[in-house]
């Protein structure tokens, strides 16, 4: 016997047709793709997969919005080699004034010879350059004269221009050695290690780098000390030291104090030249008595000594207003009262 045809199936199956129909046209491409954009468009993280737990993540997120990382890319790559037009990029987006010269080949006799090539894996001495090279170009900069403990033990020969660009990346602080003691200039650098030398660079926009632990620290306290003290000041010119000091407190006096001239200061390897001033009220409180000294520093047996001096100038009996002051920031301690 023939089954017989429900006469409601057809009307049934309509319904279910028509959501298959909706379901398909929500989810297609046409119009899933301008909804996928916005969500990107609005997103406020990064979805890089690769580098948690990576020992850069830190630095990769910090440095991420300031190069311009994409939040979509799924893959960061730490571990590849850093190529040149990539790294060209990102440091010319964190120093634009750096275009200039980073951003010319061949370079012009005014920006570094040891910069890095336009194509291929760059090494760290190449990165090392380029920074230097930048922030030269880079006005409201302050190199905090920071001094590696302990020193690498592969840094190039002396008076030669790698070590000088040795130097100064250990000195601004955007170099590090590896936890064994050496710098591997001549190694490839990777994209983790790029990253991370870029994000030592926001902080030397900040004046209190300074006022950590540095050489310009050191040469202040030395300064300070050999003022008050009588210290860090080499014995073969300690007397003639003592007795230009002591020629400002003639008849006594009712305070002083040592201000310093350190953003003009020229600190090495182991010489620096600075500028300091000593400024002493008489015990009447009517004048000071005030010279400027051009001290010249050498680093030996692990500190700053006085090793020779000269007075620019000296004025007695002068208004304070009269008094220079290089940076108010910069006087050593309080003014000092007997």
């Amino acid at each position: 016997m023939r089954r017989q045809r429900n006469p409601h199936h057809k009307h049934r199956s309509m319904p279910a047709m028509v959501l298959a129909l909706l379901a398909l046209a929500i989810f297609s491409a046409p119009f899933a793709t301008p909804r996928a954009t916005a969500k990107e468009a609005d997103q406020t993280w990064y979805a890089f997969t690769d580098i948690h737990g990576h020992w850069a993540m830190g630095p990769i997120l910090q440095m991420a919005e300031s190069l311009g990382f994409s939040k979509t890319d799924t893959a960061f790559r730490p571990d590849d080699p850093i190529e040149g037009p990539v790294w060209t990029a990102w440091l010319t987006r964190l120093l634009p004034q750096a275009r200039a010269c980073i951003d010319i080949y061949p370079k012009p006799p005014e920006c570094s010879a040891l910069g890095s090539p336009q194509e291929g894996p760059l090494t760290r001495q190449a990165l090392v350059a380029d920074l230097r090279q930048a922030l030269s170009v880079t006005p409201g900069v302050y190199n905090p004269h920071f001094r590696p403990d302990p020193m690498p033990v592969d840094l190039p020969p002396k008076d030669t221009a790698e070590f000088q660009l040795a130097w100064d990346g250990l000195s601004w602080g955007y170099l590090e050695g590896y936890p064994d003691g050496t710098l591997r200039l001549e190694q490839v650098a990777t994209r983790a290690e790029a990253v991370q030398m870029l994000s030592r660079v926001p902080r030397l926009f900040d004046r209190s780098i300074l006022q950590e632990t540095s050489d310009a620290q050191a040469l202040l306290q030395a300064a300070s000390d050999a003022f008050h003290l009588f210290t860090h000041v080499e014995k073969d010119i300690l007397p003639r030291w003592q007795d230009a000091v002591n020629r400002l407190f003639a008849g006594g006096f009712r305070r002083f104090w040592v201000d310093t001239d350190v953003l003009h200061a020229t600190i090495g390897f182991d010489t620096a030249r600075m500028k300091a001033l000593l400024a002493v009220e008489n015990t009447e409180g009517t004048g000071m008595n005030w010279a400027v000294f051009d001290l010249s520093f050498r680093f030996h047996d692990g500190e700053w000594q006085i090793e020779d001096f000269s007075i620019v100038e000296t004025h007695e009996n002068t208004p304070e207003a009269q008094v220079p002051r290089y940076d108010r920031a910069w006087i050593i301690g309080p003014e000092v009262t007997p």
